[in-house]
């Protein structure tokens, strides 16, 4: 157990060292491409070390999160590494998040309906997830443009970010209500979405 959170830490730490890196480089640039795959590396393993320790500790919360955040950076990175969705690996993320987005919303209704405060944080990200879905959709379809296909990669690799954020934020810094530790991140990080957008 000691180990696996161990584990869970170091690429925790990598993930918090490699985000900006990536996100201050010129995009599309070999050192950008660089970054992005150790970052991508980082959170595919903080991804399996979450999920164990999620059936270790019977957490379901920690669960769905830990899905919802590997679906942004595992989506988002295949989203700028392919421009045409052929084979089952670009749809493994959206194929992850679908089920759990459903799962996602059961779990917001259960929450809500006990008057806890964190099924609060389970409706931001739910709606985020669902809206990103149908993007997926849309651009397996073949329906968004090339534009639309780097704005999605831009969108989703900054939600990992904000994720890999959150998780730091939650595990140093006790917040009264506890959302707020939660949320402040995807709050703070609002005008970056709005600047990457745009640009």
């Amino acid at each position: 157990m000691n180990f696996l959170l161990f584990t869970h830490i170091f690429f925790g730490l990598l993930a918090l060292i490699t985000f900006p890196l990536a996100i201050a480089a010129k995009k599309g640039s070999p050192f950008h491409r660089k970054a992005g795959k150790y970052y991508v590396f980082a959170m595919t393993g903080i991804f399996f070390t979450a999920l164990l320790l999620a059936f270790i500790t019977h957490n379901v919360f920690l669960l769905l999160i830990s899905i919802f955040s590997f679906y942004l950076c595992y989506s988002g990175w295949r989203f700028g590494h392919t421009r045409t969705p052929h084979i089952i690996v670009d749809k493994l993320g959206f194929l992850l998040m679908l089920p759990a987005s459903l799962w996602m919303g059961y779990k917001t209704y259960v929450l809500h309906s006990q008057h806890d405060e964190m099924g609060l944080v389970l409706l931001v990200f739910l709606s985020i997830s669902v809206g990103l879905l149908i993007a997926d959709v849309l651009y397996y379809l073949g329906k968004l443009s090339p534009a639309q296909r780097i704005r999605l990669h831009a969108k989703k690799m900054l939600g990992a970010s904000v994720a890999t954020v959150t998780a730091f934020c939650v595990v140093n810094i006790k917040s009264d209500p506890a959302w707020l530790a939660w949320l402040a991140p995807t709050i703070c990080f609002l005008p970056f979405f709005i600047y990457y957008n745009k640009k």
